[in-house]
């Protein structure tokens, strides 16, 4: 039976409407995920600058109040990468912020590039709008709430070999005794650079929080985490 004329346009008209506003809904959601990802490699190199400021003022008041004493009242570090230590001339790109999250055993026992290293981890990109903390990206374990990666009854930490690992955090490595804690910014120039990682973007600054759980000199197998 056909409809009267009145009805077939009231029924196009709603269905129009609900198509218009699916498709405004779309174009919604894609415009806040392009806005959050735009003008990102100036935005990471501003956070960068910033982090790398802020640790910077933090560590010469320590020197300044604390003298030779400094490292046990900061919680503040920067360290220049390895591979960087040898150049004639440095950038603040070339070096990473610490802040320590947790200070473990004070033992003397660091990692070596050609150790494996087991580690609890998350990997965060720099805040934005959508992600006022940081969107996590990567973790160790079964959940990336901060809590649960890095409780000992909950955790389920990584192994990974200190070369094998992005600059950034494998300069933080040869530093970290194990227990530590530490929240590391690294630049795109120490982390993935101009080439995209996964759900990581091109030219993106990295914040890896990392506890060092154990360390496996060479030729040793870490065997399984009990």
């Amino acid at each position: 039976m056909k409809l009267p004329e009145h009805l077939r346009l009231r029924a196009f008209t709603l269905i129009a409407g609900v198509i218009c506003g699916m498709a405004l809904c779309s174009c919604s959601e894609n415009d806040g995920e392009e806005n959050e990802y735009a003008n990102w490699k100036p935005r990471n190199e501003s956070y960068f600058s910033k982090i790398m400021q802020t640790t910077g003022d933090s560590i010469a008041y320590a020197k300044r109040v604390y003298g030779e004493k400094w490292e046990e009242f900061s919680n503040r570090r920067q360290f220049l990468c390895f591979s960087r230590q040898f150049d004639a001339a440095h950038k603040q790109t070339d070096s990473i912020a610490v802040e320590i999250l947790k200070r473990g055993a004070d033992d003397g026992v660091l990692p070596y590039s050609n150790d494996s290293v087991r580690v609890a981890y998350r990997t965060l990109l720099i805040p934005t709008d959508q992600h006022p903390t940081g969107l996590v990206v990567d973790h160790s374990g079964f959940s990336s709430e901060y809590n649960k990666v890095f409780d000992r009854t909950t955790m389920a930490p990584s192994t990974f070999c200190v070369s094998a690992l992005v600059h950034g955090v494998s300069t933080a490595l040869l530093y970290m005794h194990r227990g530590d804690r530490w929240r590391i910014t690294m630049p795109s120039d120490l982390a993935y650079g101009a080439t995209a990682s996964g759900t990581i973007p091109k030219y993106s600054t990295v914040v890896f929080e990392m506890e060092l759980v154990e360390i496996y000199r060479k030729g040793t197998s870490p065997g399984v985490w009990q």
